[in-house]
């Protein structure tokens, strides 16, 4: 099974994918549901290695665990699905 670092990695440099096509949902645990945020809304920090990083309304960054990440779709078909829920 792919990793979603790798899948991540693959929809940011592979030239014959776009990357507007796919949204992740991930886990919040305050709201205990899952969230969507579109690819195209990640902001890829060199210096985290173990999260994705999407601004919040206020404008501040929000760090979110690659565990946290539980589906990612490409327009509504699933394209990945996290085998086991933490």
């Amino acid at each position: 099974m792919q990793t979603i670092i790798d899948l991540v990695n693959e929809i940011r440099w592979n030239p014959n994918l776009s990357p507007g096509e796919y949204t992740l949902g991930y886990y919040d645990r305050v709201a205990k549901e899952i969230r969507w945020i579109r690819f195209l809304d990640i902001e890829f920090d060199s210096t985290d290695k173990f999260a994705l990083v999407v601004r919040e309304e206020s404008g501040y960054p929000k760090h979110i665990p690659f565990h946290r990440f539980r589906e990612v779709r490409k327009g509504e078909v699933v394209v990945w699905k996290r085998d086991k829920e933490d």
